[in-house]
């Protein structure tokens, strides 16, 4: 996106940022920011291609459903069946803090009663983004999920690599 020049902050006005539930309070401090990284189409998640009910897929952190299918595409693009693939697979990853589990509870209290609350921190949480995508998978390799604040996407990559190097995965 850099290399292309491609924006990938979406500036919102104050009548989108209404209706998305920012309080006058809010809109009226200077130091508000109107803007932040948005995806487009993240509600467009294959939930039964993945094995998810619909309940689950509504309930799972987007960056968890977005890396889930990146992983896909990626193995996709390789031209690799993980199920038919003899060697590890191995995936290094970490996600931001969540927010969507707070609105998800803030906006309907009550599912953490309907769907358990394993199953509502597992769908959330940050330490289950790389086995998430290993288990879904059924990948062989290492899953480490890996939270180092600025660092993660370099460490992630500096793991895998020593994963590499030393035979744990291909």
């Amino acid at each position: 996106n850099l290399k292309g020049g491609k924006e990938c902050i979406s500036h919102f006005s104050e009548e989108e940022l209404i209706e998305a539930g920012v309080s006058e309070k809010s809109l009226s401090n200077p130091n508000y920011v109107k803007s932040k990284g948005y995806m487009e189409g993240i509600d467009l998640f294959d939930a039964d291609f993945f094995s998810y009910s619909p309940l689950e897929a509504s309930i799972t952190d987007p960056q968890h459903r977005h890396f889930l299918e990146c992983a896909w595409h990626s193995l996709e693009n390789a031209g690799c069946d993980p199920c038919r693939y003899g060697g590890r697979i191995g995936v290094f990853a970490g996600s931001s803090w969540n927010t969507y589990a707070i609105q998800i509870w803030s906006r309907n209290p009550h599912i953490i009663e309907k769907v358990g609350s394993r199953q509502f921190l597992n769908a959330n949480g940050q330490d289950f983004l790389a086995t998430r995508v290993g288990h879904k998978m059924d990948l062989k390799g290492p899953c480490i999920n890996v939270q180092t604040a600025c660092s993660t996407s370099l460490v992630a990559v500096h793991l895998a690599c020593q994963s590499l190097l030393n035979g744990e995965c291909d």
